[in-house]
Formats: C-alpha cells, structure tokens, sequence
C-alpha cells in the first residue's frame, strides 16, 4: 500500500514497503521547473532510509529522465504479475 509522506501543492512523494524493500513513487502536480526540482530534491533527501527502490516499464521517457536525474542506478529486470517487463531501479 502506497503510504503519502510528503504533499506538497507541487508533488507528493509515497512511499509502499514490498517484501522488506521501499518502493519510492512520485506524482509531480505541477509544471516542472528549477524549483520543483530543488523542491523534490530536498525532500528526497530528508526521507530517513537508506535505499529506495523504483520500477520503470520501458517506453516511459518522462520517467527514465527522472530516474536519471535523482541519481536512481538500474538494479535489475524482471517480469511482474501482470506479465509485464519491469526495471528496478535503486537509490542509495
């Protein structure tokens, strides 16, 4: 279950704990700019854990960017329960 640890007016960042792993995900509100960036950057790095963890399915371009752009590493593939190819991703 996705759990909001952080609502602002320009994203809310959720958190959900799957197997003992943190999933991050992120709903930008907002049009993106410099300051939601420092934003969303701050408060990445106010979250108290160590490692989150991100799945990407492929095609998504907006997300690998954002991925990219928080400094996420790739970790692995593999194929969820609706049968579709996923990333997971890391940020440490």
């Amino acid at each position: 279950m996705k759990v909001p640890v952080v609502n602002t007016k320009d994203f809310i960042i959720y958190l959900e704990d799957y197997q003992d792993n943190i999933f991050i995900h992120c709903d930008v509100k907002s049009k993106w700019s410099k300051t939601v960036k420092k934003e969303l950057t701050q408060a990445f790095n106010k979250l108290d854990k160590k490692e989150l963890y991100a799945l990407h399915v492929e095609g998504d371009n907006k997300h690998i960017k954002f991925l990219k752009l928080f400094n996420f590493n790739y970790l692995h593939s593999l194929e969820g329960k609706d049968n579709t190819q996923y990333d997971v991703f890391i940020w440490r």
